[in-house]
């Protein structure tokens, strides 16, 4: 899985919804979030949990991947992925998940990546064409994809256009 880190109520926090297909969201259960409009907004599940320290976190990330790989992760430089991290673990925890197959989460930047927003998601018709057909967007044109990872990946590519042509 990926962690980010943004700062709340950003355009880029609110924008990286339009690209995760949600199923539920795991939240730190604060009494000043309970009124936050975006959660209000959502459609999806939120499930609220305690936040993890995170000395916790460091610690069962070690015991799961080695320490080295945490450290050169550079997930420590990200308190908040890292808290993310932590609830994550927890929920897998607590609904008997922890024993799935996982890899070291990795950090998602959208540093080098243009923010779209929906409503110019909408008027590229990238996901989908000027009437809703799912089959006339762009990303159902180009997808000839071999797997279902790489189609993701090139929905991916196509709701975050790097900014920087060189890394084109």
């Amino acid at each position: 899985f990926e962690v980010g880190q943004w700062p709340a109520g950003s355009d880029a926090f609110k924008n990286t919804f339009d690209l995760i297909p949600l199923k539920e969201l795991v939240v730190v259960d604060a009494s000043q979030d309970v009124d936050d409009p975006f959660l209000r907004g959502i459609s999806i599940p939120v499930s609220r949990r305690r936040s993890p320290r995170l000395e916790e976190t460091l610690e069962t990330l070690g015991k799961l991947f080695g320490a080295g790989a945490v450290e050169a992760s550079g997930l420590k430089r990200a308190p908040a992925a890292l808290s993310a991290i932590g609830l994550i673990l927890q929920y897998l925890a607590e609904t008997r998940s922890e024993n799935l197959p996982m890899r070291l989460p990795r950090f998602f930047s959208r540093e080098n990546a243009m923010d779209l927003d929906a409503e110019t998601i909408r008027n590229l018709e990238i996901l989908s064409g000027a009437y809703g057909d799912p089959q006339a967007g762009l990303w159902s044109v180009l997808d000839r994809a071999k797997t279902s990872i790489g189609s993701r990946l090139l929905r991916r590519w196509l709701l975050s256009p790097l900014r920087n042509s060189a890394d084109i």
